[in-house]
């Protein structure tokens, strides 16, 4: 991949946890950067449940969307361009399209797990040929399910990581898993993505238990990278119809400052993070040991 100015960022959120927010900061993120940056934003399901397709663009096939799915996309059945389903639109000329994903985005995963060698560069290989896509839009969000095999897959194809957690036992040792995941490809495939932020989600100020885990993963991921948040249990999820654009929501003012300053920040990031060389060729095998685990 070449590092023109006029190529999208692509982001990976992504934590091996389910329940800690990848979908909600995708969500949020895209309609930020489409609503208050005015930025052009392709938002890339890749969980086979679906959730970035329920949430942001719930009525894609009455929009005459495309057929097409994140399994088509990184099977090679179908080219970037051919998957894209455009979404809303919003002044200043943000917008945000949506490649949508299904239950059979499960089968590539499975696939992926015994992959042939270059497997495990599929995502980075239709995203480095699709330039001209690329060219389109400001920045590529990838929402990943909690599958660790597709989230090596974007964690190799991203400029950057955003990684969504709680302060929980639970998440902590997840985002120690995949934290393993990015140094190991930083260090053996690419140059490596850089790290957006850590965002604290969930958090409830009551929970004494909770304040301190917040402490203590404020502490160790502090000198790895970023820390934002931490945005409170509930606040920035409930009153949020499916389809409906983050402005319409009656967040109080307290809480929508809160999500703003966090976006605020994680946007700046964005655009700091530089785009990644291409370092390895799609035949180099180690890849694919690492997805195996290796």
């Amino acid at each position: 991949m070449n590092s023109k100015e006029n190529k999208a960022k692509i982001v990976a959120i992504a934590n091996q946890k389910g329940g800690v927010g990848k979908t909600l900061f995708t969500r949020l993120l895209a309609h930020y950067l489409a609503e208050v940056k005015h930025r052009k934003v392709l938002v890339i399901d890749f969980d086979s449940q679906a959730h970035s397709t329920i949430r942001i663009l719930p009525d894609w096939a009455e929009r005459g969307g495309s057929p097409r799915d994140t399994s088509d996309m990184i099977s090679g059945r179908r080219p970037l361009a051919e998957t894209i389903t455009k979404g809303h639109e919003y002044g200043g000329g943000g917008r945000i399209d949506l490649v949508v994903s299904s239950n059979l985005l499960a089968d590539e995963e499975t696939a992926t797990a015994y992959a042939a060698p270059g497997k495990g560069l599929a995502l980075r290989d239709v995203l480095y040929e699709a330039d001209d896509v690329l060219e389109s839009y400001d920045v590529v969000l990838i929402d990943n399910g909690p599958g660790p095999m597709l989230q090596r897959l974007s964690i190799a194809a991203a400029d950057a990581i955003l990684v969504p957690m709680e302060p929980t036992e639970e998440s902590r040792l997840s985002t120690e898993a995949i934290n393993a995941d990015m140094r190991r490809i930083a260090k053996r495939y690419n140059a490596g993505p850089c790290v957006i932020g850590y965002v604290i989600n969930r958090y409830d100020p009551t929970s004494h238990r909770m304040a301190h885990l917040y402490e203590l993963t404020a502490s160790d991921l502090g000198k790895q990278g970023f820390i934002l948040g931490p945005i409170r249990r509930r606040g920035a999820y409930e009153n949020w119809p499916d389809g409906a654009p983050m402005s319409s929501v009656k967040w109080p003012a307290e809480v929508r400052r809160e999500i703003n300053l966090t976006l605020e920040a994680i946007c700046d990031r964005i655009e700091q993070s530089p785009h990644q060389e291409a370092k390895f060729a799609s035949s180099d095998s180690k890849i694919d040991e690492l997805l195996a685990g290796g």
